[in-house]
Protein backbone atom coordinates (compact mmCIF):
# COMPACT_ATOMS: atom_id res chain seq x y z
CA UNK A 1 0.00 0.00 0.00
CA UNK A 2 1.64 3.64 -0.77
CA UNK A 3 1.04 6.93 0.86
CA UNK A 4 1.09 8.25 -2.46
CA UNK A 5 -1.42 10.98 -4.08
CA UNK A 6 -0.72 11.41 -8.02
CA UNK A 7 -1.15 14.95 -8.88
CA UNK A 8 -2.69 14.94 -12.53
CA UNK A 9 0.12 16.37 -14.57
CA UNK A 10 -1.01 18.27 -17.95
CA UNK A 11 1.71 16.84 -20.29
CA UNK A 12 2.47 20.55 -21.12
CA UNK A 13 3.66 21.34 -18.15
CA UNK A 14 5.75 18.21 -17.85
CA UNK A 15 7.09 18.92 -21.17
CA UNK A 16 8.09 22.35 -20.47
CA UNK A 17 9.75 21.33 -17.33
CA UNK A 18 11.53 18.41 -18.49
CA UNK A 19 12.62 20.70 -21.95
CA UNK A 20 13.42 23.77 -19.73
CA UNK A 21 15.16 22.18 -16.19
CA UNK A 22 18.41 24.44 -16.24
CA UNK A 23 16.46 27.38 -17.40
CA UNK A 24 14.22 26.77 -14.34
CA UNK A 25 16.71 25.60 -11.85
CA UNK A 26 18.29 29.03 -12.20
CA UNK A 27 15.00 30.28 -10.13
CA UNK A 28 15.59 28.11 -7.04
CA UNK A 29 17.07 30.54 -4.59
CA UNK A 30 15.50 28.71 -1.60
CA UNK A 31 14.85 24.67 -1.37
CA UNK A 32 11.78 23.89 1.24
CA UNK A 33 11.70 19.91 2.47
CA UNK A 34 8.18 20.27 3.25
CA UNK A 35 7.62 21.08 -0.30
CA UNK A 36 9.82 18.96 -2.06
CA UNK A 37 8.46 15.80 0.16
CA UNK A 38 4.58 17.49 -0.95
CA UNK A 39 5.67 17.20 -4.56
CA UNK A 40 7.39 13.81 -4.28
CA UNK A 41 4.34 12.41 -2.87
CA UNK A 42 2.28 13.50 -5.56
CA UNK A 43 4.44 12.13 -8.04
CA UNK A 44 5.44 15.56 -9.54
CA UNK A 45 7.75 15.59 -12.42
CA UNK A 46 11.82 17.08 -11.25
CA UNK A 47 10.04 17.35 -7.44
CA UNK A 48 12.94 19.18 -6.02
CA UNK A 49 12.84 21.73 -9.09
CA UNK A 50 9.48 22.38 -9.24
CA UNK A 51 8.95 22.79 -5.13
CA UNK A 52 11.87 25.23 -5.26
CA UNK A 53 10.41 27.51 -7.62
CA UNK A 54 7.67 27.67 -5.13
CA UNK A 55 9.35 28.17 -2.24
CA UNK A 56 11.56 30.85 -4.28
CA UNK A 57 8.29 32.55 -4.95
CA UNK A 58 7.01 32.41 -1.10
CA UNK A 59 10.35 33.91 0.46
CA UNK A 60 10.21 36.34 -2.26
CA UNK A 61 6.39 37.18 -1.32
CA UNK A 62 7.59 37.29 2.52
CA UNK A 63 10.42 39.61 1.93
CA UNK A 64 8.35 42.03 -0.02
CA UNK A 65 5.84 42.38 2.91
CA UNK A 66 8.34 43.51 4.92
CA UNK A 67 10.05 46.18 2.86
CA UNK A 68 9.29 49.70 1.89
CA UNK A 69 7.23 50.42 -1.71
CA UNK A 70 10.00 52.24 -2.52
CA UNK A 71 12.81 50.26 -2.05
CA UNK A 72 14.76 48.57 -5.00
CA UNK A 73 14.84 45.19 -3.42
CA UNK A 74 11.21 45.11 -3.17
CA UNK A 75 10.71 45.83 -6.70
CA UNK A 76 13.40 43.57 -7.74
CA UNK A 77 11.44 40.62 -6.06
CA UNK A 78 8.37 41.51 -7.15
CA UNK A 79 9.55 41.12 -10.87
CA UNK A 80 11.18 37.74 -9.74
CA UNK A 81 8.01 36.65 -8.76
CA UNK A 82 6.30 37.65 -11.78
CA UNK A 83 8.68 36.20 -13.81
CA UNK A 84 8.69 32.82 -12.37
CA UNK A 85 4.64 32.94 -13.38
CA UNK A 86 6.10 33.26 -17.13
CA UNK A 87 6.93 30.07 -19.00
CA UNK A 88 8.35 27.88 -18.94
CA UNK A 89 9.08 28.43 -15.23
CA UNK A 90 5.24 28.73 -14.83
CA UNK A 91 4.88 25.29 -15.64
CA UNK A 92 7.28 24.08 -12.71
CA UNK A 93 5.47 26.68 -10.28
CA UNK A 94 1.63 25.45 -11.52
CA UNK A 95 3.00 21.30 -11.00
CA UNK A 96 4.33 22.86 -7.35
CA UNK A 97 1.07 24.46 -6.42
CA UNK A 98 -1.12 21.13 -7.87
CA UNK A 99 0.96 19.10 -5.63
CA UNK A 100 0.61 21.85 -2.60
CA UNK A 101 -1.92 23.78 -3.01
CA UNK A 102 -2.80 25.37 0.63
CA UNK A 103 0.67 27.13 -0.10
CA UNK A 104 -0.08 27.90 -4.07
CA UNK A 105 -3.11 29.30 -3.08
CA UNK A 106 -1.70 31.31 -0.56
CA UNK A 107 1.25 32.55 -2.14
CA UNK A 108 -1.14 33.71 -4.70
CA UNK A 109 -3.31 34.91 -2.50
CA UNK A 110 -0.78 37.32 -0.43
CA UNK A 111 0.32 38.53 -3.69
CA UNK A 112 -2.56 40.60 -4.13
CA UNK A 113 -1.76 42.06 -0.27
CA UNK A 114 1.67 43.42 -1.21
CA UNK A 115 1.08 44.17 -4.53
CA UNK A 116 -0.08 48.03 -5.96
CA UNK A 117 -3.62 47.92 -6.32
CA UNK A 118 -3.19 47.83 -10.05
CA UNK A 119 -1.59 44.59 -9.85
CA UNK A 120 -4.20 42.74 -8.16
CA UNK A 121 -5.12 39.38 -9.55
CA UNK A 122 -2.06 39.57 -12.06
CA UNK A 123 -0.27 36.58 -10.41
CA UNK A 124 -3.56 34.75 -10.19
CA UNK A 125 -4.35 35.72 -13.74
CA UNK A 126 -0.50 34.83 -15.27
CA UNK A 127 -1.19 31.40 -13.81
CA UNK A 128 -4.44 30.87 -15.02
CA UNK A 129 -5.78 30.68 -11.26
CA UNK A 130 -9.11 31.82 -10.19
CA UNK A 131 -9.56 34.53 -7.45
CA UNK A 132 -12.15 35.95 -5.82
CA UNK A 133 -12.17 38.47 -7.87
CA UNK A 134 -12.10 36.89 -11.13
Amino acid sequence: MSNQLTVVQPSRYVEMVIQHTPLIRSYVRVESAILTAACKQANIVAPRICAGVLASVIDDLIVVSRLNRSDFERTKRKERVLAAAQEPVASALRLAIAASPVNGRAAVAHWDVVCEHHEVGKLAWLLGMPTGDS
